[in-house]
């Protein structure tokens, strides 16, 4: 049904028509409270300028502005687009620099081991040696799903639909969401390297220098963490009104 079928019956004063129109974009757009506010804010301020630019009557004036916007669910998928796009770019760009950060304290925390001259102990140098290998690929794995997912985002041609950009940008958010697990066990990685060059090791205030760099990147996945649960969280809703009917279907 389109918005001139749908709107055009109602029959009630022109602030009412309005208020309704626009509570029916903004209710679909409740994942994130802000958005919806904002979004219902700005359609009935954009009908209201209508009926006063009006020259005939306002109920009449909203009812063809109401249907130059469409459907309310079109409408609101639009929006959410809009409002995925933002939200991948940010995580994208919030990946790059976790990545870039931990790069950084983790080759200063390896010049810190060559001035300290703290090495592995000999007793437990071949599982050193092994876990690095590890943290090694897990680390530049995450680079590289990570300048995959940038690359794709800017690179890839412009979509020629609200459902096509959908899908684009939720292939985006699945390669960060893989850079993040091998991030995690790069981490943790780091974190046994250095229980591994503590043993035996007496606490002093500079065993702390190497503890504060790896709690330091807990921190920093944690963020990640927090930043790929607060999309995917809502990310459903946002398809459900992009691709309601690939939903159903159970596309990826």
């Amino acid at each position: 049904m389109q918005s001139g079928d749908c709107w055009a019956n109602i029959v009630m004063p022109e602030p009412e028509v309005i208020a309704a129109y626009a509570a029916a974009v903004a209710d679909r757009l409740d994942f994130d409270p802000s958005l919806s506010q904002r979004v219902r804010q700005e359609v009935e301020d954009h009908l209201c300028e209508c009926v006063a630019a009006g020259a005939s009557n306002g109920l009449e004036t909203v009812q063809r502005a109401t249907a130059r916007f469409g459907d309310p669910q079109t409408l609101a998928a639009e929006f959410a687009t809009i409002w995925l796009a933002e939200q991948t770019k940010k995580l994208s760009a919030t990946a790059v620099l976790i990545v870039l950060a931990l790069l950084v304290m983790m080759k200063a925390r390896l010049a810190w081991y060559g001035f300290a001259q703290w090495s592995v102990a000999d007793e437990v140098r071949t599982v050193g040696s092994v876990v690095s290998l590890v943290d090694v690929c897990a680390f530049w794995l995450a680079v590289t799903f990570v300048v995959a997912g940038w690359a794709y985002l800017f690179a890839s041609g412009a979509a020629t639909s609200c459902a096509a950009q959908c899908r684009r940008f939720r292939h985006v958010n699945y390669l960060t969401l893989v850079s993040l697990l091998a991030v995690i066990v790069s981490v943790t990685c780091d974190a046994a390297l250095t229980a591994l060059r503590l043993v035996g090791r007496e606490f002093s205030a500079q065993t702390l220098i190497p503890i504060m760099s790896v709690v330091a990147e807990t921190v920093l996945i944690a963020v990640f963490v927090l930043k790929i649960g607060s999309l995917a969280t809502r990310m459903p809703r946002t398809t459900s009104l992009v691709e309601p009917d690939a939903l159903r279907r159970g596309a990826p």
